[in-house]
């Protein structure tokens, strides 16, 4: 199984079957997986019409792999983040970044 999620306030952790850690500050990353999954993970969520310190991810596309998308609303969490999460058939990635518009 791999986790993916927000950590801080500029990484991008995935942890299990796929360890890799990229800086993310200031980004919004789409992530590609071998599977067919694909999301969009960003720091900064909106909920209540207010913005909240917390890593928002959107699954643009389940794969094969999908297991869950696990949401948060709690930036005083221990992980203030949403958690995406794949079974062992995903074993690869692309991350495309580009900055911010807001």
């Amino acid at each position: 199984m791999t986790k993916v999620y927000g950590a801080s306030d500029d990484l991008i952790e995935l942890e299990g079957f796929i360890t890799h850690e990229m800086d993310c500050y200031n980004k919004v990353t789409t992530f590609t997986f071998d599977d067919g999954t694909k999301a969009k993970i960003k720091y900064g969520k909106k909920h209540e019409g207010e913005s909240i310190g917390v890593w928002q991810i959107e699954v643009i596309a389940k794969g094969t792999g999908f297991i869950e998308l696990q949401e948060c609303f709690d930036e005083d969490g221990k992980i203030y983040s949403d958690v995406l999460i794949l079974n062992n058939s995903v074993t690869s990635f692309n991350a495309i970044k580009r900055k911010c518009s807001e």
